[in-house]
């Protein structure tokens, strides 16, 4: 097993070495996409939030890698018309639909807004759809700046 097999990781999404990918200008945004996004998926809250203390596991990310159930949530989906989560964005990446940092900004936009949209302020998903955009817009600041042109 490689260490990010080891860590979870599928091997889909390791992060794309300068030696074993394409220097195509696709190939580069591909990568930053796919390496972006592995980087907040290991981003830690506590990491986000001044005085407060955190776990390893207590990721950004943990109230987004699923989309909410409707056992606890049945409104949910009634209420929030373009559902997204990590799981669902990282298939998207898999599939190229995501081809540009901008797609991936919006998708981790919408899955903040909806947060903020259906649950309460204090809450923990409330909360973390900020600590989510702030994480991603310093994780877009360092990829936006190693892309090739358009």
């Amino acid at each position: 097993h490689t260490p990010a097999a080891a860590a979870g990781v599928h091997p889909a999404y390791q992060s794309v070495s300068s030696e074993s990918r394409s220097s195509s200008p696709h190939a580069t945004r591909r990568a930053a996409i796919v390496n972006l996004l592995n980087e907040l998926c290991r981003w830690p809250a506590s990491r986000g939030r001044t005085g407060e203390g955190g776990s390893s596991l207590d990721l950004v990310v943990s109230p987004f890698m699923r989309l909410p159930s409707f056992l606890l949530f049945p409104d949910y989906y009634s209420k929030i018309r373009k559902p997204m989560c990590i799981e669902y964005l990282r298939l998207k990446v898999l599939k190229g639909l995501v081809n540009e940092l901008s797609d991936l900004e919006a998708d981790v936009a919408l899955m903040s807004s909806n947060a903020k949209s259906y649950f309460s302020p204090g809450t923990i998903p409330y909360v973390y759809a900020d600590l989510l955009m702030i994480a991603f817009r310093q994780l877009l600041t360092k990829y936006s700046g190693v892309l090739p042109p358009q």
